[in-house]
C-alpha cells in the first residue's frame, strides 16, 4: 500500500496539501480495511439472493409485474455479489502472496469484462428498482380502471425490463470499450521468493481502469462519465418522489375502502403489503445509489490532481458496501413485510415442519356426530 504524498495534490497550496493528504490517506485506510468485510458481505449476499430467487419462483407467489421485476433485481444482485466476492478474494490473495506471478493477458481481459458486466448489472438493478416503484404506483393509481390492468401483468414487466436492459447494455459497451490494455514493466519475483530460476520475469498487463495514468482523457470520456453518473443519480432522485406518491395513494386507497369496500380484508392486506415493500426497497436504493452517483459525476468533472481522482475511487469502494447491504436487505424486507413471501419461504424450506406434525402422545379428536362415533367404535372392535 503506497500512501499519498503532497506531490499527488499538484496545484494546491501548501496549506491545502497539508489538509488533503491525511484525509486521502484516511479514506485509503478505510477502503483497505473494508476489503475483508466486503468479502463476508458478498458471501452473505449470494446466499440471501439465492434464497430470495428460490422463494420468488414458487408457484404460490403470484407472477405479477412487481414480482417479475423483483426476480430481475434478484438476478442482478446475485451476479453482483458473486463477482464482488470473487474479485475481493483475488485481491486479498494477491496482496498477501507477493510471490504470485501476475495474471496472464487472457485472465486480465476476462476480469476486465467481468467488471463491465458487474457495472451493467448494478445499473440495471437500480433501473429495475425504479421500474418496480413506477409500476406499483401505476397499478394502485388505476386499480379501478380495467383498461390499465396491463400494468399488473408479467408481459408489461418483461417489455419494460427489456428496454432497460438494452439501454444499460449500450451504456456499458460505449463506456468500457474506451479503456485499453498495455504491457507495463515486467514482473520480477522479490528476493525472498524461492523456486524461480535466475533472471525470471513475467509479462505484466494493466488496463487504464487500474492505472489512472494510462487513461487518455478525451472529452468524450469525460462527458460520458458525467452522463453515467447522472444516470446513477436520477434513480436516487426519482425514488423519493415515487415513495411519496406510493404512500399518498396508499392513504387514499385506505380512506376510500372505509366508505365502500368490494375487496376482502385479506386482499386489502396483500395490497398494503406490496406497496410498503416497494416503498421500503426504494428507500434503501436511495441510500445505496445516491453517494456513488455523485462520485461518478465528480470523476467526470475533476480529472486532476491525481490525489483527488484516486480519493473518489476509494470513496466509491467504501460506498459500495452500502450497495451490497442493499442487495441483502431485499430478502429481509420481503420476509418482514409480505405474508405471502413468508408462507412461500416456510413451504419451500420446511420451516415449522415439526410444529405441523401431530404429536405421538396426542389423542385423536372425538367426533360429536353419533353415527360417526358408532362407526369408530365398530372399527376399533
Amino acid at each position: 500500500m503506497s500512501l499519498y504524498a503532497p506531490e499527488d495534490f499538484e496545484g494546491f497550496s501548501e496549506s491545502s496539501k497539508t489538509t488533503w493528504v491525511p484525509i486521502a490517506n484516511s479514506i485509503l485506510h478505510i477502503a483497505i480495511d473494508l476489503t475483508e468485510f466486503q468479502c463476508v458481505i458478498a458471501f452473505i449476499g449470494v446466499i440471501a439472493n439465492l434464497f430470495h430467487l428460490i422463494v420468488l419462483s414458487r408457484k404460490s407467489i403470484p407472477k405479477t409485474s412487481v414480482n417479475v421485476i423483483m426476480i430481475g433485481i434478484g438476478v442482478c444482485d446475485l451476479f453482483n455479489m458473486g463477482f464482488n466476492g470473487y474479485d475481493t478474494l483475488v485481491a486479498l490473495v494477491e496482496t498477501s502472496d507477493k510471490c504470485r506471478p501476475p495474471a496472464s493477458y487472457l485472465w486480465k481481459v476476462i476480469g476486465f469484462w467481468a467488471s463491465a458486466l458487474e457495472d451493467h448489472s448494478r445499473r440495471l438493478s437500480s433501473l429495475f428498482g425504479v421500474l418496480m416503484a413506477s409500476t406499483r404506483y401505476l397499478v394502485i393509481r388505476n386499480a379501478l380502471n380495467p383498461k390499465f390492468d396491463i400494468f399488473s401483468k408479467p408481459k408489461f414487466a418483461l417489455i419494460t425490463m427489456l428496454i432497460a436492459f438494452l439501454f444499460s447494455t449500450f451504456l456499458t459497451l460505449y463506456f468500457w470499450s474506451r479503456y485499453r490494455f498495455v504491457e507495463v514493466k515486467p514482473w520480477n519475483p522479490p528476493i525472498e521468493c524461492q523456486g524461480f530460476p535466475i533472471g525470471y520475469t513475467a509479462p505484466q498487463y494493466k488496463s487504464s481502469l487500474e492505472d489512472i495514468y494510462l487513461i487518455e482523457l478525451t472529452l468524450g470520456l469525460q462527458i460520458f462519465s458525467v452522463v453515467d453518473g447522472l444516470f446513477k443519480i436520477i434513480p436516487t432522485i426519482m425514488f423519493p418522489i415515487l415513495t411519496f406518491l406510493l404512500v399518498k395513494e396508499l392513504k387514499k386507497a385506505a380512506s376510500s375502502r372505509k366508505r365502500m369496500s368490494t375487496e376482502t380484508k385479506e386482499e386489502h392486506s396483500k395490497t398494503d403489503q406490496t406497496t410498503k415493500l416497494v416503498a421500503l426497497m426504494a428507500i434503501f436504493y436511495i441510500i445505496a445509489e445516491g453517494p456513488i452517483g455523485i462520485l461518478f459525476v465528480i470523476q467526470g468533472i475533476i480529472t486532476k490532481p491525481f490525489g483527488i481522482v484516486e480519493m473518489t475511487v476509494n470513496l466509491i469502494d467504501i460506498f459500495g458496501t452500502f450497495f451490497s447491504m442493499n442487495a441483502i436487505m431485499h430478502c429481509v424486507i420481503c420476509l418482514a413485510v409480505s405474508s405471502q413471501y413468508q408462507k412461500a419461504a416456510k413451504q419451500t424450506f420446511c420451516f415449522g415442519r415439526w410444529s405441523k406434525r401431530t404429536s405421538p402422545l396426542s389423542k385423536p379428536s372425538v367426533s360429536t356426530d353419533p353415527t360417526a362415533r358408532k362407526a369408530t367404535v365398530k372399527n376399533e372392535t
